[in-house]
């Protein structure tokens, strides 16, 4: 009986978030593409430093040379200074009051303007995993403005096919631009000692519950039967509570929190690890999601162990290992990578590799942006 209420109140939540999802407002690039000036220069909104930025856009616009381009904090900094003429504007998810007004100021001097979205809000929004305080910060950053932003727009470019798809429903045009890094940010630093513990990294932000919650389980067997293995888990809240309370010798775990987005790009190319667990579980917020933990693992100079997702599947290399969500199959996975160190190092050249190729175009869609000659 209870089975039976507890089903039926996941169907009645399921067909709610569904109607939910499909009501979300979604970005459309309204403004027409003629008779714009040519593109003179590039200017990328950003807030603050972000792994979005730094993987979608860093290597690009370095290969936009000598076209001019310029980034600003939509947070600290002002637009005030920059000439508008032919200027192309990329909106990197975000943007504030503020510039906004600027835009619709200079609409008529712009070459264009982009937005670029690396997740499916709607799914965030009307999903399980994000807080509530972190949905309400979506919809104020994503929502609130996009009447207004709608208008202005002249491209919307998505990070993968499936979150494209979803951003095109009723015929929105909507085009792709994948992860391009440049990867001489992303190589590792650190060496390990081989007495150390075969570390294995976990590092999930905090709408990744479920994930934290499937790899407990798998950790507390794996230390079990392995005492030269330690996890290190980047965490807070109540994934942190919950790895705190899952009785792992204090010696092999070690709890890092999350941090700003410098900071860890500091920490995971000094600290670096052994293996690194990437599992993502199949719902709705993760259907869209890029392969940008492979550029973080890339970093670590770690072997990673990736969930049989499609988030991962379009650019697999024979030698990475990719398994699926079967708690036996990861613990028997995880366990042989710990005394194989030879497997460890061609599962994670593998990933290098293909965080290599990442950079090979570095192309925005939809848009020519070779130098236009001085006026």
């Amino acid at each position: 009986m209870a089975d039976a209420v507890i089903g039926s109140q996941r169907s009645l939540f399921d067909r709610w978030s569904d109607r939910a999802y499909r009501a979300v407002p979604r970005p459309h690039a309204l403004a027409s593409r003629n008779r714009r000036p040519p593109v003179r220069s590039v200017l990328v909104l950003r807030k603050g430093n972000n792994p979005t930025y730094s993987y979608y856009f860093k290597a690009r616009l370095k290969a936009l040379a000598p076209l001019p381009y310029q980034s600003r904090c939509i947070d600290t900094e002002s637009l005030e200074g920059i000439d508008p003429a032919g200027l192309f504007v990329i909106i990197c998810r975000y943007i504030k009051p503020a510039q906004l007004r600027w835009l619709e100021q200079h609409q008529s001097k712009l070459a264009g303007v982009a937005l670029f979205i690396d997740d499916d809000i709607a799914a965030l929004l009307t999903g399980t995993e994000a807080v509530w305080h972190y949905r309400l910060y979506l919809a104020s950053m994503t929502l609130l403005p996009l009447r207004r932003l709608n208008r202005l727009l002249t491209h919307v470019w998505a990070s993968t096919p499936a979150l494209k798809k979803a951003l095109a429903a009723g015929g929105r045009p909507v085009s792709l631009l994948p992860p391009a890094p440049d990867t001489a940010e992303h190589l590792p630093l650190s060496s390990k000692s081989s007495k150390e513990p075969v570390s294995v990294a976990f590092h999930a932000t905090g709408v990744h519950g479920r994930e934290h919650r499937f790899l407990v389980p798998i950790a507390q067997r794996v230390v079990a039967r392995h005492p030269n293995v330690r996890f290190d888990i980047l965490a807070q809240g109540d994934d942190r509570k919950l790895w705190l309370s899952a009785g792992l010798p204090e010696h092999q775990l070690r709890i890092v929190p999350l941090m700003r987005w410098p900071e860890y790009h500091r920490h995971s190319r000094d600290t670096g690890a052994d293996i690194f667990a990437v599992p993502l579980m199949d719902n709705r917020e993760n259907a869209a999601r890029a392969d940008t933990k492979r550029i973080d693992c890339a970093r670590l100079g770690a072997a990673a162990v990736f969930s049989d997702s499609p988030a991962y599947s379009s650019r697999r290399h024979p030698d990475e290992i990719h398994i699926g969500n079967n708690p036996e199959i990861w613990v028997e996975t995880l366990l042989d990578l710990a005394d194989n160190p030879q497997r460890r190092e061609k599962a994670a050249q593998a990933t290098r590799d293909v965080v290599a190729a990442m950079a090979d175009d570095l192309r925005f869609p939809d848009l020519d942006l070779s130098p236009s000659p001085p006026r």
